[in-house]
């Protein structure tokens, strides 16, 4: 990834703390708007990849496993392109709207942001390949789940009734056993089977390529789809665009990806902590992270400027 480090910017805040001091300030001062446009990513993000579920479940079968995982790759990689990046465009910049206070879309922006977010899925798409690929089983494992979880219940309710039953006379295991304890042990020794498929090197190989491809395209992607939809921003072709991204965050890389980490990680623990606290306070505060770093660094030595209340 050659560039990524390279190059100096003069912005003041162009650094960990500047970027984590603006993106606070923009998430304190407009909490109601972060709120609900982080909710709404969240779910577009979240109906992405049920749909994509649903593809790779459909077309799954015991004879063609494969078939599932490339259902999933393809559903994913199109959807993503046509509605998460769009929308996470279209609600980014309402962000930075109003932590200006002005600016409209420029015409145009549609066809470049979906260009971008094409390229900037092709970067994912090796990490996203192995990783599937890596995990052949993994569609027929959750088809058995709600048999699984069913047959689980009710063979807990058997040997209650078993033990409830028992004379002195203490019976072999095997003939305690009712029609829900066999079909689990069947469907724990079919799980076992398509866990054994599973590939760790593929697995391994999927999972750092997906966190070098994230750290790359954090370099230039969100800044580049900003400026696609950006009326105060004058490139046009999708070159030129990707390159104004990259001018962008020049010189900031280190911590712009340092922030998003941090951000990542605290989102990801506050959800953790009965989901509330994550729905509240740390998808909110990662939402605010790329308009509040995008007006930074790309209006030359401003920091987030004061906002209005809405």
């Amino acid at each position: 990834m050659p560039g990524i480090l390279s190059g100096m910017n003069a912005n003041p805040n162009a650094n960990f703390g500047g970027l984590f001091g603006t993106t606070w300030n923009a998430f304190k001062s407009n909490y109601g708007r972060c709120l609900g446009l982080s909710l709404v990513a969240v779910i577009v993000a979240c109906i992405a990849l049920v749909v994509a579920i649903v593809f790779g479940v459909t077309f799954s079968s015991p004879e063609s496993m494969q078939t599932g995982n490339i259902a999933f790759i393809t559903s994913y990689f199109i959807i993503e392109i046509l509605f998460v990046y769009t929308i996470l465009a279209i609600l980014s910049y309402m962000l930075v709207r109003k932590l200006r206070g002005e600016g409209t879309s420029r015409s145009g922006w549609f066809s470049r942001v979906l260009v971008i977010g094409f390229l900037a899925q092709l970067v994912m798409l090796p990490g996203l390949v192995c990783s599937q690929l890596g995990n052949p089983g993994q569609w027929e494992e959750l088809k058995l789940a709600p048999e699984a979880m069913a047959a689980s219940f009710q063979a807990e309710m058997e040997k209650q009734n078993t033990t409830a039953s028992q004379d002195e006379n203490a019976k072999k295991e095997t003939e305690n056993q009712g029609a829900a304890q066999k079909r689990l042990l069947e469907i724990e020794a079919e799980v076992a089977v398509l866990q054994s498929k599973r590939n760790s090197v593929l697995g391994i190989a999927g999972l750092l390529l997906s966190i070098a491809g994230g750290f790359y395209i954090i370099t230039w992607m969100p800044w580049a789809l900003l400026a696609a939809c950006d009326s105060r921003e004058t490139c046009q072709g999708i070159s030129e665009t990707i390159r104004r991204g990259r001018e962008i965050a020049r010189g900031a890389n280190v911590a712009i990806i340092g922030t998003g980490v941090v951000l990542g990680i605290i989102a990801y623990v506050s959800f953790l902590l009965c989901f509330l606290p994550g729905f509240l306070f740390g998808f909110p505060l990662l939402f605010a992270w790329i308009p509040a770093v995008y007006v930074t660094l790309r209006d030359t030595d401003e920091s987030v400027p004061p906002v209005q209340t809405a």
